[in-house]
């Protein structure tokens, strides 16, 4: 789903043997986020298909590091409808840097770093998970939502309840997996590149919900995101480097144990 965006991501889609792209020119925020969109194209075409739901500055990490066809396999053969999973923000390690960093490059290509402590508890609300931590709450005191459901069998539930999505991090209903997943979020990596005063984009921050502008601004005048100077790293910030990292520091699929290892 292409939403106004300037940078060539549109027609690179479109030439994509294998993506149907669709766009639209509605505002961001009073479509809801995007969920208006992604809930209609789940009513068009995900009736018994699985759908992905990744943001453009998410990386979705799986159990085990098990391929995606694989995974919703087992998630099928276990009459499994939806994954949940939670957002561990990233932050580049060197900000001078991402002067060279440009149209083509991944995330993943620089040397990023995470923090590792989070607190976890239940919800009311499918998928019944509540994240809070990491390094957004440690650098800018926000309690942000880090729960969120990358992977939704589409179709009906009980009582012909089609399954959607109510939010960005919550589901009506469906049957909700045992695996918990890993969103690697590059949301401060994106911050500090619209800071650099030839990558701005003050329109696209004026098509963000109030709350999400204030958030920005926040972000923006804490000056931690600035060329010249450095993110400070607390006691729980480690370098990523892999799955199989986060399986050991008990962030994917065994979460609980390890928040309550951390209280």
């Amino acid at each position: 789903m292409d939403n106004l965006s300037d940078d060539g991501t549109g027609d690179y889609l479109a030439k994509q043997d294998d993506v149907s792209a669709f766009a639209s020119r509605d505002n961001f925020a009073r479509a809801q986020s995007g969920m208006r969109w992604v809930n209609e194209l789940i009513r068009r075409y995900g009736d018994d298909n699985w759908c992905i739901f990744v943001d453009a500055d998410e990386e979705l990490v799986l159990p085990e590091g098990a391929s995606l066809r694989a995974f919703v396999d087992g998630m099928a053969a276990r009459g499994e409808e939806v994954l949940p999973a939670f957002m561990v923000d990233t932050f580049p390690a060197d900000l001078a840097a991402l002067r060279d960093f440009g149209p083509g490059d991944a995330p993943g290509d620089l040397p990023n770093l995470m923090d590792t402590d989070y607190f976890v508890s239940g919800n009311r609300f499918c998928p019944f998970l509540r994240v809070r931590g990491g390094a957004r709450q440690r650098l800018f005191g926000s309690r942000e939502h880090l729960e969120k459901a990358p992977i939704l069998r589409g179709g009906m539930g009980p009582s012909e309840i089609r399954r959607l999505y109510r939010s960005n991090h919550g589901i009506n209903y469906a049957r909700v997996s045992a695996r918990r997943g890993v969103l690697l979020h590059h949301k401060l990596l994106r911050e500090a590149l619209e800071m650099l005063p030839n990558k701005a984009n003050l329109q696209r921050t004026e098509s963000r919900m109030r709350l999400d502008q204030w958030r920005h601004e926040h972000y923006r005048n804490s000056g931690y995101l600035s060329a010249a100077a450095e993110i400070p790293r607390g006691p729980a910030t480690v370098a990523y480097k892999s799955p199989a990292q986060l399986h050991r520091l008990g962030l994917l699929d065994d979460l609980q144990s390890a928040s309550s290892s951390r209280r």
